[in-house]
This record gives structure tokens, C-alpha cells and sequence, in this order.
């Protein structure tokens, strides 16, 4: 299993996969060297320069209010104690979309601008309007769907460009940081989504990891995140290449029968959008879970009827 954690890891584009229950604090590349500071935005600082990035990006989760009662509902959020600086901030946009971000520039020579981002009638991605465009600190709103952009960033210094759609991932939900553009500060361990889920009451609530060979003995790694808030998403690939296929939807559970109502499919823009029903009998022991196929759409195409067994990806 570590073989596959390391390949899932590795996955391109909207496949970057931690832990479901970390509490690792994020880290940059070669970071070694930077002066630590007990001031959170000062070291935050010190790390987008040693880690030589233009720019740092936090999630802070799913906020409904206006920009006017916006400080009060992130005062209540725990995660404040780690980027309390982000109180002050006062430069603020919005697009459609309720998932709350703060972009923090490098320095002054740094112009960080975020535009509409969206599919013309051809699925083809393309640039708005600029919402906002500054080398302070700044927050900003939007993302209708978690994992399908509709805001795209711009950093600039000097001849220096780095472009970068702001998302989070299609797995795990972190933040996708494809080839390392910038520093993800983002507080995961205090971030009510991101702890491990598992309860009496809901025991299936977590990340789990998976495997099988198809007809012609190729392995595919599967992973299955089900989350309390009744959202489940679900991808596979081949271990010796990478991550296909990506499924988001919904998941309930009727004593021991877990049913998955998902849409997606092949990876990329314009790729044909499929529905995924299943029904599974479910048996859980220490650190695993078996799913029988019992009707509906297998997980995998020639897995009907089959048992998959998934560990717990911590």
C-alpha cells in the first residue's frame, strides 16, 4: 500500500491526494534555511521567499455571508489562531461562489491578479474579467462547485509569470498546487472538513485506499473518500502510469447496504460526463473495509459482483 499511496501522490492535475485524518502543518521545497519568526505572517513571509514562491494561498472554507459579516463568522472559526493576520485584511472580491481564499503576495514587487475563469461554449478554458489585482494581502470568493475552477490567478514580478487556477482538489479536497507554483498555507488540521470523520455513528466517514487486476492482470488503484456531509468522491488508475477516472456525488447508508450516487468520468475538460449508481454490502474490521457489489454500476468496469477491499488512508 505504500507503493500506491506513493503513485497516488504523485497524480497529475485534479488527483492530489493527503490523508484524510493529518494533522501535518503544509510544507514547501527546500525551505531549509528560513528565519522562523513567532509571528505568523512574518514566517509565512520568510517561507514564500526561501521557498522562492510569488505567492501563498489559504483556503479558509465555505463562508456565506457578505464581505460586511465576514470578519465576524471567520472570528469563530478555529483555524484563525494560525493565520491571524487574516482579520486585518480589508482588500476583498468576489465571484460566484462561496469558498473563501486569502492570497498573500511575496513582497511588494509581487502583483498578484485574479480573474474569472470559466468554459467558453466550446469547453474550451478561458480568462475573464479581473476581479482584483494587488501586491498586498487580499481575499477573495468564489468556486460554485468545490472541485471545478471559476477563479484564476496571476502573479507577476519582473519577467517572473506564474498562472494558476485556483481550486481545490478532486480527492482530498486540498488546494491543487500542479508543478508547485505557490506555497499552500492553508490550516488543514484546523479545519473541520479535513479531520478524520469516522464515528460510531457514521463508520464509514474517511479516506480509504484500495487495489484490483482487471481481466488482463493490471493493477489499479482505487481511492473512495466518504464524507459526514453526505458527499463521496471516487477515482482510479493504473498504478503504473496514473489516475483516470474521478467520480463526485453523494453516498447514504440502509443498515448494511451503502448506496453511491455519483457523476464524472475520464479526466480533462470536455470529456463525456457519466452517472454512477451502486450498491454495495459493507463489512467493516480493524483498519479496512469490504464493498460486495450487489447491484447498480460496479465501482470499476468487470467488477460486478465482486468484493473490494479498501484500507484506511490516514
Amino acid at each position: 500500500m505504500k507503493k500506491l499511496m506513493l503513485l497516488l501522490l504523485s497524480t497529475m492535475l485534479l488527483l492530489t491526494v493527503a490523508g484524510c485524518g493529518s494533522n501535518e502543518e503544509p510544507v514547501v521545497e527546500n525551505s531549509q534555511g528560513y528565519t522562523y519568526s513567532s509571528d505568523p505572517f512574518t514566517n509565512l513571509k520568510n517561507m514564500l521567499v526561501s521557498g522562492d514562491k510569488l505567492f501563498g494561498v489559504a483556503y479558509l472554507g465555505h463562508v456565506e455571508g457578505s464581505f460586511e459579516t465576514l470578519s465576524e463568522e471567520l472570528s469563530q472559526k478555529p483555524f484563525m489562531e494560525q493565520v491571524p493576520f487574516v482579520a486585518d485584511i480589508t482588500n476583498y472580491a468576489e465571484h460566484t461562489g462561496e469558498h473563501l481564499y486569502c492570497i498573500v503576495p511575496t513582497d511588494e514587487s509581487v502583483t498578484v491578479t485574479v480573474y474569472q475563469f470559466g468554459l467558453n461554449e466550446d469547453g474550451i478554458p478561458m480568462i475573464g474579467k479581473g476581479l482584483i489585482s494587488s501586491n498586498e494581502p487580499f481575499l477573495v470568493k468564489g468556486n460554485e462547485e468545490t472541485y471545478v475552477a471559476n477563479l484564476y490567478v496571476i502573479a507577476e514580478k519582473g519577467n517572473r509569470r506564474v498562472e494558476y487556477p485556483l481550486v481545490r482538489s478532486g480527492i482530498e479536497g486540498r488546494l491543487e498546487n500542479l508543478d508547485n507554483q505557490m506555497f499552500d498555507f492553508t490550516p488543514y488540521n484546523l479545519l473541520q472538513e479535513f479531520h478524520n470523520l469516522a464515528t460510531e455513528e457514521k463508520p464509514l466517514c474517511a479516506s480509504w485506499l484500495g487495489d484490483i487486476r482487471d481481466a488482463n492482470d493490471v493493477e489499479f488503484a482505487l481511492l473512495l473518500y466518504i464524507h459526514e456531509s453526505g458527499e463521496v468522491r471516487f477515482a482510479f488508475g493504473n498504478t503504473e502510469t496514473e489516475m483516470s477516472e474521478l467520480y463526485t456525488g453523494t453516498w447514504e447508508i440502509d443498515g448494511n447496504l451503502l448506496k453511491l450516487h455519483m457523476k464524472g468520468g475520464k479526466l480533462g475538460y470536455g470529456a463525456e460526463v457519466l452517472e454512477k449508481n451502486c450498491e454495495f454490502e459493507w463489512e467493516m474490521y480493524s483498519g479496512a473495509v469490504d464493498l460486495r457489489h450487489i447491484g447498480g454500476d460496479p465501482l470499476m468496469p468487470g467488477t460486478e459482483g465482486e468484493t473490494i477491499q479498501f484500507w484506511g488512508n490516514d
